[in-house]
């Protein structure tokens, strides 16, 4: 089995009026790790989220998710699924 890190990429649009602050990222789980390129994201422009999933160790279907914060929400704004068989 390949239990090389592999990342996966979540593009998104910022359809609304007002710019979006991503304001933190938390994954369900230590083998993932959450990243993104810039905080403010204006209108109409595209961001992209990136996930770094570590293998190592985990068989089979495993479902990770990482909860996306913006500006001082207190609840996730978005939640990003990741499922991989491995």
């Amino acid at each position: 089995t390949d239990d090389a890190p592999r990342t996966f990429e979540y593009g998104f649009v910022n359809k609304g009026d007002e710019p979006v602050i991503i304001s933190r990222l938390v994954s369900t789980c230590s083998c993932a790790e959450a990243s993104y390129d810039k905080r403010v994201i204006a209108p109409g422009e595209r961001g992209v989220i990136r996930l770094r999933y570590n293998p190592e160790g985990r068989v089979g279907k495993n479902v990770r998710r990482v909860l996306v914060y913006t500006g001082t929400n207190t609840q996730p704004t978005a939640v990003l699924r990741l499922e991989v068989t491995h």
